[in-house]
C-alpha cells in the first residue's frame, strides 16, 4: 500500500514540475500542450538518467527505484476505469432529436475519421508491417487506439495485448498517442491559421450557446446539493467517488456475466471474444445505464457533474503521466518504422478527410466546426475542446456545443469503446482480411451517410 502511495506521489510531483516548467518556458506555453504530457515526458527523461550519488538499487530506472517504477506501470490500467466511469455519469438529459440535428455533421465526420484510421491501419499491417514484424496483424488498430483512444485506451488494453502475446503493442500505442497529441495540436493550430486567412466569411450566430436549453431543469438545483453535502459534513467528492465505484463494479459484473454467458452457450466454440475484452468499455456502458436509472430516481440530486468531471480529469492526468513516464524506449526504437508509419498514415488520413470533405458537411464557417473533431481524432477529446476555443474564442457559433453533443453517439463505440475493444478479438479469430473488409464496409456506410447529409443541406 505504501509503495502505491509513493508511486502516486512521484506522479504528483512530476505534474507539479511539469506545470511550473510549462509556465517558465514560453514556447511550451504557446503550444498549449497538456501538463500531463509534459510531466510524463519529464518522467521518461528522469527514468533514463543515472544518479551516481544515490544507491537506488541495482534495477533502478533512473531516479525511480524499481518497485515504485513497476507500481507506476500498473496505474494506467486501474485509472482508465475511473476515467470511463466519469464520462457519462451525471450528464444532463439531452433532447434527443435536437442533439442529433445539431451534432449530425460531427457524428458523421467523427466516425469517418475513426473508421478510416482502422482501415488505413489494416492496409499498413497487410502490405507493410507483415514483411518486417511478427504479430503485425495486431498493429492494425494502433492508429485508432493511439489517436482516438489516447494513452488511457492504449494502457487499458495491456491485458488484451498480453493475452495475444504482443505486450510490446502497449508501448507502441502509447508512442502513437503521445505523437498524436503533439502533432494534433500543432497541426490543428497551423491548419486554423492557414484556412481562416483564406476563408473571409464571418462566423454565423450560434444556434444555441446555452447548454441549459438542452438540460434537465433539475440540474439547476446544484447549489442546493452543495448545501446538502455541507449539512451532512461530507465532501461531495467522497460521495461522487462512491457513485463511480458503483459504476465500475456494475461494469465488472456486466463483463463477468458476458464471459459466463459466452462460455455457457458457446462452450464448444473455439472463438472466445469476451476473454479479450477489457473492463473499461463495460464501465462506459455501465455509466450510461446507471446514469439513466439515477435520472429516474431521487439519487439524481446527489450527483454533482462538476465534481465527477474533476475526478475524471485528475485520474486522466495521473494515468497519462505514469503511462508516458514508463514507456519502454527500447521497444519504440525496435519498432520505429511501425510507429513512424502509423503516425504519418494517421495524420495524412485525418488532414485529407478534413480538407476534402469537411467544407461540404459542416455549417459555415466549416473549419470552426471541423477543427474540434480533427483535434479529437488526432489527439484527445480535450484537444478537440482546446481547438474549439482557439477557432471560436468568442463563442459566436455552436461549434463547441455540437462537439460536446456528439460524444454520446461516438464515445461508446469509437476511441475506447466497443469497436476498439472488439477489433483485436476480431483479428485473432477471423483474421486481418476480415478486419480490413469490415472496416472498409463501415467506412463506406459512413461516407454514404455523409452524402445523404450533404444532400439534405443542399435542399435546405
Amino acid at each position: 500500500m505504501l509503495d502505491t502511495f509513493t508511486s502516486l506521489s512521484f506522479a504528483a510531483v512530476l505534474l507539479t514540475i511539469g506545470f511550473v516548467f510549462i509556465n517558465f518556458v514560453p514556447f511550451l506555453k504557446r503550444l498549449q500542450l497538456p501538463v500531463s504530457i509534459v510531466a510524463g515526458l519529464l518522467g521518461l527523461l528522469f527514468a533514463h538518467i543515472s544518479i551516481e550519488f544515490f544507491d537506488l538499487g541495482a534495477n533502478a530506472r533512473g531516479i525511480f527505484p524499481e518497485k515504485y517504477f513497476l507500481q507506476m506501470q500498473q496505474v494506467p490500467g486501474i485509472f482508465i476505469n475511473i476515467v470511463f466511469a466519469t464520462l457519462m455519469l451525471g450528464m444532463p438529459k439531452l433532447k434527443f432529436w435536437k442533439s442529433i440535428h445539431l451534432a449530425a455533421p460531427n457524428i458523421v465526420m467523427g466516425h469517418a475519421f475513426a473508421w478510416g484510421q482502422h482501415f488505413v491501419g489494416a492496409l499498413l499491417a497487410i502490405f507493410v508491417f507483415s514483411y518486417f514484424y511478427e504479430n503485425s496483424q495486431y498493429m492494425a488498430p494502433l492508429i485508432a487506439i493511439g489517436f482516438q483512444g489516447g494513452h488511457g485506451t492504449a494502457a487499458g488494453l495491456s491485458v488484451t495485448f498480453e493475452n495475444l502475446n504482443f505486450k510490446e503493442a502497449v508501448d507502441l500505442g502509447l508512442g502513437v498517442a503521445t505523437g498524436g497529441v503533439l502533432i494534433g495540436l500543432i497541426s490543428g493550430i497551423l491548419i486554423f491559421k492557414i484556412v481562416s486567412r483564406k476563408d473571409k466569411q464571418q462566423t454565423q450566430n450560434s444556434k444555441s450557446n446555452d447548454i441549459e436549453r438542452h438540460a434537465d431543469p433539475r440540474e439547476k438545483d446544484i447549489k442546493k446539493n452543495d448545501l446538502k453535502f455541507k449539512k451532512n459534513m461530507v465532501s461531495k467528492f467522497s460521495v461522487q467517488l462512491g457513485f463511480i465505484a458503483i459504476v465500475i463494479f456494475t461494469g465488472w459484473m456486466i463483463l463477468k456475466s458476458l464471459v459466463y454467458l459466452e462460455s455457457y452457450f458457446f462452450a464448444d466454440s473455439k472463438v472466445s471474444l469476451m476473454a479479450y475484452i477489457p473492463l473499461f468499455p463495460m464501465v462506459l456502458i455501465s455509466s450510461i445505464i446507471l446514469n439513466a436509472i439515477f435520472r429516474k430516481t431521487k439519487l439524481l440530486q446527489f450527483l454533482d457533474r462538476k465534481a465527477i468531471e474533476q475526478i475524471g480529469t485528475i485520474s486522466l492526468d495521473f494515468l497519462i503521466v505514469c503511462a508516458v513516464a514508463t514507456l519502454d524506449l527500447k521497444v519504440l526504437m525496435d519498432y520505429k518504422l511501425a510507429v513512424g508509419s502509423l503516425l504519418l498514415a494517421g495524420l495524412v488520413w485525418n488532414i485529407g478527410i478534413l480538407l476534402l470533405f469537411a467544407r461540404f458537411i459542416y455549417p459555415s464557417p466549416w473549419y470552426v466546426y471541423a477543427l474540434p473533431d480533427y483535434g479529437g481524432a488526432t489527439a484527445t477529446t480535450a484537444s478537440g475542446l482546446l481547438l474549439a476555443d482557439i477557432a471560436d474564442p468568442k463563442r459566436r457559433t455552436s461549434s463547441k456545443m455540437a462537439y460536446m453533443f456528439k460524444q454520446p453517439f461516438y464515445e461508446p463505440f469509437m476511441g475506447g469503446g466497443l469497436v476498439t475493444a472488439l477489433s483485436l478479438p476480431l483479428i485473432k479469430f477471423w483474421g486481418i482480411w476480415c478486419y480490413l473488409f469490415t472496416t472498409m464496409t463501415a467506412l463506406l456506410i459512413v461516407v454514404f451517410c455523409g452524402f445523404l447529409l450533404w444532400r439534405k443541406q443542399q435542399k435546405s
